[in-house]
């Protein structure tokens, strides 16, 4: 009997965790393909939590839009080193691979390059719709 609900415990213990991480790494991967959506949703966010005025979120929201565009900018300039070490990592793990597994990987380091880390916008938005 104990064992039993024992078992029925962490069964749905770990049925929370594994929907908990699903639903984080489904919201992360959101964020970073859909940037042009962050200041409008994190502006909902605090509104919601910190209980902000209209001007208040009005000033937040464009202070958000005015450090995401800086932030943007920091990216674009690291980004090309960035880059270059990732096509160096690579091309020198497929270098100590075979044709087969160099296939593999290049297949699963494509995937996960774009998945999380796609391509820097050239403009942040500036109002994303409401």
């Amino acid at each position: 009997m104990v064992l039993g609900l024992i078992i029925i415990f962490l069964a749905g213990t770990g049925t929370g965790v594994a929907g908990t991480v699903y639903f984080l790494v489904h919201r992360l991967e959101y964020v970073i393909h859909h940037p042009e959506n962050v200041p409008r949703r994190l502006t909902n966010y605090l509104s919601r939590n910190l209980k902000l005025s209209d001007a208040q979120a009005t000033q937040v929201k464009s202070i958000l839009i005015n450090r995401q565009a800086a932030l943007l900018n920091i990216s674009r300039q690291v980004n090309p080193q960035v880059q270059q070490q990732l096509d160096l990592m690579r091309e020198q793990i497929a270098a100590v691979l075979d044709e087969k597994q160099k296939q593999k990987w290049f297949g699963i380091f494509d995937r996960a390059h774009e998945r999380w880390l796609p391509a820097i916008p050239e403009t942040p938005a500036t109002q994303p719709a409401d």
